[in-house]
């Protein structure tokens, strides 16, 4: 039997991952995106089975001359095979993409082809042990055929000479919001509950969708947005971003048809499970976004929020879903309860992994008001619930424009404002 249940002869004693094989497989017929990743990933060597050894040629010779890997353009040169490999690609395209990560998969593929290897070579260097040649070069033989072995796991160097690197060319940003993120950048912003940090990431979204600048009267190029709702019901979003949606209107500043995509999932989602990652990668793939809202943390799984284990999974999936199209992501969490300086902490409550992880870190909170102020200062204060935004974390960007006081605004929820002097 094999891994997979497939009739490919495979023997129990053999190290193999026939069925990581087939997901590979499957999932690069569907998905250009696992078709890169699983090219960067895996060499001929590392498959096991014949027929999906020959149907990996296939592919990554398609894909290396820039033809599109899909299943009709597979079926054309399996039948140039034989009819054994027009049945596994009749069975891959009707398998669809595969439950769980390509690099899951591939990563079971290069551990088995290196455990195949490991057993050949013990096997040779026993061989050369029983025999009469000097066990000092033989040792030295046997142990430069394991090191071998040991190469076939290692990945792409990353090492660059210091001369090299202090000259080398850097691309300036990638602009998704101008001065504030490009691709690939991590916002986490906090506040305390129920202080409007789901309405600033609303407002982040449509002004992003829609080419207005979030906090400045300016436009900006319009960018696509996904955003995947893990708390809010209908009623709120709809009427939350209706309020977004009427100003835009009366400016003729709206998003453009399949611009904004709004994912309402409720507390009924688990990144940490496989099968439902897997769902939101295919979505990215297809919607393609510049920017991802994802959030809150605390409800995109069911584990202890405030272990590290489970977070750094998380962080995991939520850079999965950022490297798909090379996306901004802004997420959001609450900040723990007020025992700091000032009665006001702003990191993220939970794992302290989420300290560590973005590029940005902004707290949204009140502006301190002096108890020796008028009663009317702090009336006005209140009312226009004045409120400072705070790095919680050094910036990893340079000549970021974030505002550092925002306030209730006329049009858009939140405002940029220069703070009352009391």
């Amino acid at each position: 039997m094999t891994d997979s249940g497939l009739e490919t002869g495979v023997s129990d004693n053999v190290p193999q991952a026939v069925e990581s094989e087939r997901a590979v497989l499957a999932s690069v017929m569907w998905s250009q995106e696992a078709m890169t990743l699983a090219v960067n990933l895996l060499s001929d060597d590392d498959w096991w089975w014949p027929i999906h050894t020959d149907l990996w040629k296939v592919m990554r010779r398609l894909h290396g001359n820039g033809t599109v890997v899909e299943p009709r353009a597979i079926y054309g040169e399996a039948v140039k095979l034989s009819p054994g490999h027009v049945s596994v690609v009749v069975d891959l395209g009707a398998a669809g993409l595969a439950f769980g990560s390509v690099d899951y998969h591939c990563d079971r593929i290069v551990a088995a082809a290196t455990r195949r290897a490991l057993q050949k070579e013990l096997r040779h260097g026993w061989q050369l042990a029983t025999t009469d040649r000097d066990p000092v070069a033989t040792a030295e033989e046997i142990m430069d055929s394991l090191r071998n072995v040991q190469r076939m796991q290692e990945t792409s160097s990353t090492e660059i000479d210091f001369l090299d690197l202090v000259k080398r060319r850097v691309d300036p940003p990638d602009w998704v919001l101008p001065g504030l993120l490009a691709r690939m950048n991590r916002l986490i912003v906090t506040a305390p509950e129920g202080y409007g940090k789901s309405t600033l990431l609303r407002q982040l979204a449509v002004c992003t969708a829609a080419g207005l600048h979030p906090f400045l009267a300016e436009g900006i190029e319009p960018k696509r947005v996904y955003v995947l709702d893990a708390e809010n019901p209908e009623d709120i979003n709809t009427e939350e971003y209706g309020r977004i949606y009427d100003y835009l209107q009366d400016i003729g500043q709206l998003p453009k048809p399949g611009m904004l995509t709004i994912d309402e999932v409720g507390g009924d989602v688990d990144l940490l499970d496989p099968r439902a990652a897997a769902t939101f990668y295919s979505r990215i793939e297809r919607l393609k976004p510049d920017l991802i809202v994802v959030g809150p943390l605390y409800q995109l799984h069911s584990e202890n929020p405030n272990d590290e284990a489970p977070a750094r999974k998380l962080a995991r999936v939520l850079d999965r879903m950022r490297s798909i199209n090379k996306s901004a992501l802004v997420t959001e969490a609450h900040s723990p309860h007020s025992d700091g300086p000032s009665g006001q902490l702003m990191r993220p409550f939970g794992a302290s992994l989420w300290k560590r992880w973005p590029e940005f870190g902004f707290c949204l909170h009140p502006v301190p008001i002096d108890k020796g102020s008028s009663a009317e200062a702090r009336h006005i204060a209140a009312s226009m619930k004045e409120s400072q935004f705070t790095p919680w974390r050094g910036q990893r960007g340079r000549n970021r424009t974030w505002p550092k006081f925002l306030s209730q605004g006329s049009r858009l929820p939140w405002e940029e404002h220069q703070p009352l002097t009391y």
